[in-house]
């Protein structure tokens, strides 16, 4: 079943102060259980940053609570007592929970997940993306559009970067893994949300791939849209967002710039692209040198690091160059930390660090 109730999503505006907000904080809903006929339970974000736009937000989420629940409890009166004459016992569910990304005086960001069971072999799981932003002085709900420079492909950018951050995965999605999907529909281009390090795109169920694939959340870095309007109305999202980088194993590739040993052997590079680690979802992958790389990690507390088996291309890196010392290396990390700006994976006993840049 799909909500009577749908928004025109897009994106943001931005603050000087932006905040991360859990929905749990403020409980409104509107719930009501039958045993037996339906349990119904919807939850629309709230915005609390006190401004025209977070008041505009948070009405529209009021009223499309009310609306999605009066629709799906309409619909269960109604269909109820034609599957009970059928002998059929299924009990109506609707679960609709929210999550708030950004909230602004200037941008309110969020979503609400969507579980809807109505008697048929399965349910389903959809999305329905909140985004209210000032632009010249106009509150109004945004589009992807109002993210980009005037001419950019605002729908080929991101259809690309999600595509390549979906074939990061293990298991990339169906449609994805064979090229049947290569560009986001009208309906998927509302569907996403602001986050303090990128556009997060929201997949119903069955968008990417069969039923059994289930629903899809992807999470595309700003800095994999060149054509960002970055001195718009992104900047102050955007300049958070680098300040956060710096200071974060995810958000972005870390180059290799030097390797250091405690006998004051130095093995440096100063090629951006030779050797460079990415982190991201207990994932890390990457290139030393004329090889590539992937696997697991985990952080532990006290910045401990453990990087797990890796797998990694056989080519022959130059001996002795630092592509190679890298490839030996990598496995090893112990920790990490930050130095200016920089990333510093730590080697076992003190031996040695190695340092990165964006």
């Amino acid at each position: 079943m799909k909500s009577a109730f749908k928004f025109s999503g897009a994106v943001l505006l931005a603050a000087a102060s932006i905040l991360l907000v859990p929905a749990a904080e403020v409980r409104v809903k509107k719930a009501e259980v039958r045993p037996g006929w339906w349990k119904i339970s919807v939850e629309y974000p709230r915005f609390g940053s006190h401004g025209t736009v977070s008041s505009r937000a948070s009405a529209v989420c009021r009223a499309a609570e009310q609306a999605e629940f009066n629709a799906f409890r309409k619909e269960a009166q109604q269909a109820i007592p034609t599957l009970r004459q059928r002998g059929s016992k299924a009990a109506f569910e609707l679960t609709v929970i929210p999550t708030v990304l950004l909230d602004s005086n200037t941008l309110c960001s969020g979503y609400v997940e969507r579980y809807a069971f109505t008697g048929g072999a399965h349910g389903t799981t959809t999305f329905t993306a909140i985004n209210y932003g000032r632009i010249r002085g106009q509150v109004r709900s945004l589009q992807l559009s109002d993210l980009f420079v005037k001419g950019a492909d605002a729908v080929g950018q991101a259809s690309e970067a999600i595509i390549r951050e979906l074939r990061k995965r293990p298991s990339p999605p169906s449609y994805v893994a064979s090229g049947e999907w290569t560009r986001l529909t009208g309906a998927q281009t509302r569907r996403f949300t602001v986050y303090k390090l990128g556009l997060v795109f929201l997949f119903d169920r069955g968008d990417l791939g069969p039923q059994s694939d289930g629903a899809v959340k992807v999470l595309v870095p700003f800095d994999a849209l060149p054509g960002l309007d970055r001195g718009g109305i992104l900047r102050p999202v955007l300049a958070r967002a680098e300040t956060l980088s710096r200071a974060s194993l995810t958000g972005g590739r870390w180059h290799l710039r030097s390797i250091t040993y405690n006998d004051d052997t130095v093995f440096q590079t100063d090629n951006s692209n030779d050797s460079w680690i990415e982190f991201r979802d207990g994932r890390v992958q990457g290139i030393a040198g004329v090889n590539r790389f992937t696997g697991t990690y985990s952080v532990g507390r006290n910045r401990t690091l453990k990087i797990g088996t890796l797998a990694m291309t056989r080519a022959l890196n130059a001996p002795g160059s630092t592509a190679a010392e890298f490839e030996k290396r990598v496995g090893e990390v112990t920790s990490y930390l930050f130095q200016d700006g920089n990333l510093i994976l730590e080697l076992p006993y003190d031996s040695g660090v190695m340092r990165f840049s964006r």
